[in-house]
C-alpha cells in the first residue's frame, strides 16, 4: 500500500516539476518538448471560454507517453508504486476536468483559477496544494 502512495505523490511531482518548469519557461522550448508546450498555452488561452473541453484533457500522445514511462518505471520498481503513479493521473484528468466545467465551486477550483487569470507564475499543482506550500510557489 505505500507503494501505491508513494507512486501516486511522485507522480503528482513530476506532473508539478512538468508544469513549472517545462511548460512555463523557457526549457519549453526545447525542440523536442516544444509542441507539448504549445497544448498548454492553448490550454491556457481557451482556460475558461466555450472551448475549454477541447484544451481540458492530456492528448493521447501525452497519455501513450506517461503510459511508457510508467510502465518502465514500474519493472524498475514494482508494480504498485506504478499502479499509483498512474492513480494520479487519472485522478487529475478527472478533477482538472471538473475543475474547468465548474470553476469557482470551491478551494480547488479557485485556485486552479487563480493559476490561470490571475498568477500564471503560482499554483502549478492542479489540486494537491501542498505542493506549491512546499516549492513556495503557493499564492491565495
Amino acid at each position: 500500500m505505500i507503494e501505491f502512495i508513494l507512486g501516486h505523490f511522485f507522480s503528482a511531482l513530476l506532473f508539478y516539476l512538468n508544469h513549472r518548469f517545462i511548460f512555463h519557461t523557457k526549457l519549453g522550448n526545447l525542440k523536442f518538448i516544444k509542441k507539448w508546450k504549445k497544448v498548454h498555452t492553448l490550454h491556457h488561452k481557451h482556460d475558461y471560454n466555450s472551448n475549454w473541453k477541447k484544451y481540458a484533457l492530456i492528448p493521447l500522445a501525452g497519455w501513450v507517453g506517461f503510459s511508457i514511462v510508467t510502465a518502465l518505471i514500474g519493472v524498475g520498481t514494482n508494480f504498485y508504486f506504478a499502479s499509483g503513479m498512474l492513480s494520479y493521473v487519472i485522478l487529475y484528468e478527472i478533477i482538472h476536468y471538473r475543475i474547468h466545467s465548474l470553476p469557482h465551486k470551491n478551494k480547488i477550483s479557485q485556485f486552479h483559477y487563480d493559476h490561470h487569470r490571475k498568477s500564471p507564475k503560482h499554483n502549478f499543482a492542479t489540486f494537491w496544494t501542498f505542493i506549491d506550500r512546499a516549492f513556495g510557489t503557493y499564492q491565495k
